[in-house]
């Protein structure tokens, strides 16, 4: 099943969803419940993940990691048919969810990829999951491990599983975010996560690494949805350079110590700029 949904994906790459994929109920003749028309390898895909869901629970390690393999890889296959993709995500959720809330980190990391998979493809579907069954369960796991690598004060073992998820969180945290339509105070709970592994002298240095990666994004992100929130709009592009250390925060909520800096909005409402305590302006780094 797994070399089928990766056939199907390279088969049909271009394939979309029928703007007419749901039928008006008056439209219908034959029934009163409304019919979708997709393609016939879509309703095989449907097929499989209708399946799945009775898996991802088994008490054996290996059948649920493939199981969450054959998700991650049939929601890839359906990238373009959302519609018929949000009810199975649905139904496979609950077990999802168990593997990635579960004391296993390699069934954590699994499931975390089919939750990355699942939020680029049905976007806002997934915030509510998120945020209220995975995220605090997420927050707390890290700030833990973080924990105990402070009191063991050494560099971790790469090879180890705990590390392998902590650093698939830190490369994946910002894609799932942004993928879902975050609120500000959803920005800076994944800021506070990075920033806290971004300055830590007691982990890898390749977590470090993605620390500052991720948190460089989730600056530019942050930005963005302030601008969304403020200002109705619906897109921002984003351009900028980010000095390490520095945390964007709205003008009037700018303390008086000297390492904040500030989103400043012009007149037209049309450019930001970043300033620092030294008052200086540099280039507009956002453009709507």
């Amino acid at each position: 099943m797994i070399t089928f949904v990766v056939d199907v994906a390279q088969w049909f790459p271009n394939e979309k969803e029928p703007e007419d994929s749901y039928l008006d109920e008056e439209e219908n003749d034959d029934s009163s419940r409304r019919k979708r028309r997709v393609p016939q390898f879509v309703s095989a895909v449907e097929v499989i993940l209708k399946r799945t869901k009775h898996l991802t629970s088994s008490r054996e390690l290996k059948i649920r990691l493939l199981v969450l393999k054959l998700i991650e890889l049939a929601v890839l296959a359906l990238t373009h048919f959302s519609n018929t993709l949000c009810p199975l995500v649905h139904e496979n959720w609950p077990g999802v969810k168990l593997n990635a809330n579960g004391d296993n980190f390699l069934a954590r990391k699994h499931a975390l990829k089919v939750i990355v998979a699942m939020c680029q493809i049905t976007g806002s579907f997934m915030y509510r999951r998120f945020t209220k069954e995975i995220w605090p369960s997420l927050q707390e796991s890290m700030t833990r491990l973080l924990a105990d690598a402070e009191k063991r004060s050494g560099d971790g073992t790469i090879i180890s599983e705990s590390y392998k998820y902590q650093r698939s969180v830190l490369k994946h945290l910002v894609t799932i975010w942004e993928n879902i339509e975050p609120l500000e105070e959803d920005w800076n709970s994944v800021r506070h996560i990075l920033s806290a592994y971004s300055c830590s002298p007691f982990i890898h240095k390749d977590l470090v690494v993605l620390a500052k990666k991720s948190l460089e994004k989730n600056v530019c992100k942050l930005t963005a949805t302030l601008c969304n929130e403020r200002m109705g709009r619906t897109s921002v592009q984003c351009r900028f350079q980010y000095k390490f250390g520095l945390i964007l925060t709205p003008r009037s909520q700018i303390p008086s110590s000297a390492d904040d800096c500030a989103v400043t909005f012009t007149a037209d409402s049309r450019s930001f700029a970043q300033t620092g305590n030294s008052g200086r302006k540099s280039p507009s780094f956002l453009k709507i």
